[in-house]
């Protein structure tokens, strides 16, 4: 500086006197909070074999800045990280969960309203997990795409109908679309962004959408990644205060944000299964924190996330427990529910088992009753599912406009309308017609004795 300084706007910070209480626990669940992510730092990662990294720091900027990009040898250990399907975990003294019950309880029976607070550990909702079978619960799990299912009489839950839009309902009926995020977080203005989560969140429910894949908050690392609009800005906190603005609003109408992409989310081309690698300290600091300010109860309080495409170090993001559940619920007191990104069949590693069975809740893909059947000898398997169906139904029954105007008394029964009928019979004739179709084609033009013998036969006619 050329001017002079304030000397009240400085701090003498002495490292012998440094405080390692005040911040050593969680204050939303008071668990010690300590390193959860050596398996993503090259440098701490047990199956590194001769890989490491220089790390650029403040205290040698010349010295540690990168001069060319940093190449890894991959390992035994490396591979098997890598592999889907982790063994299942053994069983011990669990007890099968009870299915098909006759409780009596439905999903309207547990919205918490004033004066009937419903805690998340009521035995309520045992009563109601009861009366599920797993094969609805495998598909409440599976077939998560743009929706949650229906599950009719005795749970009485209706769909939701999600939907994506960072800045927008995509295929709004009102054409209503916002600014980049970055113009958002870029005001300044939390009451402001606030506002705006109302109005994006009413216009949802103009599109009858209960449900959004919205906000973005990865990190702006370059102004030309892929998503950048989707996201809020390069600092953390800017973003996590933003964030948290925009979910209260939103909130506030019964529409429930889906937070994403978590975690270390860092580009778009060819990032299905990339493995980011970072150490605690930037995993903290910079790319959790958005995530932190907008979960945290006293926070932004968001009751959904959707997870990324990417690994962190070797293990995709939503098959972490230590991403899953050592931070965002143990450390943060996350009480929603996880699901995936686009569980398609090019990502084979973003599996059932490794998912549920490490903290994620839905799979954004097509799923059914019998998804998770070559699972179901795992008591521990079982107990998790449960769980994550546990997670979904306290988030819509307490959060989701798709309550509105449901009774305790009230019944969902599906039925197929006449018309829906007539389209399937007219889809099963169309293909019906297409196979036989494609079987005459076969005969006609790969076989051409069969294509010989018919002209001979035509030709016998003629004559």
């Amino acid at each position: 500086m050329t001017a002079e300084g304030n000397a009240q706007m400085a701090y003498d910070w002495n490292l012998a006197a440094r405080d390692e209480v005040s911040f050593a626990a969680s204050k939303e669940t008071g668990n010690l909070v300590t390193n959860k992510l050596d398996f993503a730092d090259i440098n701490r990662y047990a199956n590194r074999g001769g890989n490491s990294v220089t790390y650029v720091s403040r205290s040698d900027w010349a010295g540690t800045f990168p001069s060319q990009s940093v190449k890894l040898s991959l390992t035994e250990g490396m591979i098997s990280d890598l592999a889907p399907h982790k063994p299942l975990p053994a069983e011990g003294n669990e007890t099968m969960p009870t299915y098909g019950a006759n409780n009596g309880m439905s999903l309207a029976m547990l919205r918490s309203r004033e004066g009937n607070e419903i805690d998340y550990n009521s035995d309520a909702w045992d009563a109601l997990l009861d009366q599920m079978t797993y094969e609805q619960q495998s598909k409440l799990l599976t077939n998560a795409a743009f929706t949650t299912v229906e599950l009719p009489n005795p749970i009485n839950k209706r769909p939701t109908t999600d939907n994506d839009g960072a800045t927008g309902v995509k295929g709004s009926i009102t054409d209503t679309s916002f600014p980049s995020e970055g113009i958002w977080a870029s005001t300044f203005n939390t009451e402001l962004i606030e506002r705006l989560g109302k109005i994006f969140a009413e216009d949802a429910l103009a599109n009858h959408t209960q449900i959004l894949y919205a906000t973005g908050v990865n990190i702006h690392r370059t102004p030309f990644g892929g998503r950048s609009h989707e996201y809020f800005s390069e600092d953390p906190f800017l973003t996590g205060a933003s964030v948290s603005a925009e979910v209260k609003g939103m909130q506030s109408k019964g529409v429930i944000p889906t937070i994403k992409h978590f975690v270390f989310n860092d580009q778009e081309d060819q990032r299905s299964g990339i493995g980011t690698w970072l150490n605690e300290q930037t995993a903290r600091e910079i790319y959790l924190k958005p995530f932190e300010m907008a979960l945290r109860p006293s926070g932004g309080n968001a009751h959904a996330i959707m997870t990324s495409f990417n690994r962190a170090g070797c293990i995709w993001t939503s098959a972490s427990p230590e991403l899953m559940q050592d931070i965002i619920r143990d450390e943060w007191n996350f009480d929603g529910y996880s699901i995936t990104d686009m569980a398609s069949t090019f990502a084979s590693y973003m599996t059932f088992d490794d998912g549920i069975m490490n903290g994620t809740d839905l799979y954004l893909g097509a799923g059914d009753e019998y998804s998770l059947s070559d699972y179901a000898y795992s008591i521990p398997f079982r107990l998790r599912v449960r769980e994550a169906c546990h997670r979904v139904l306290y988030v819509i029954a307490n959060y989701s406009a798709s309550m509105n105007g449901l009774k305790t008394t009230t019944k969902v029964i599906p039925i197929m309308p006449w018309w829906q009928v007539t389209l399937n019979a007219l889809v099963g004739v169309t293909a019906g017609l297409t196979a036989v179709g494609a079987v005459l084609w076969v005969l006609t033009y790969v076989f051409p004795e069969f294509r010989t013998k018919k002209k001979e036969k035509t030709d016998e006619q003629i004559n």
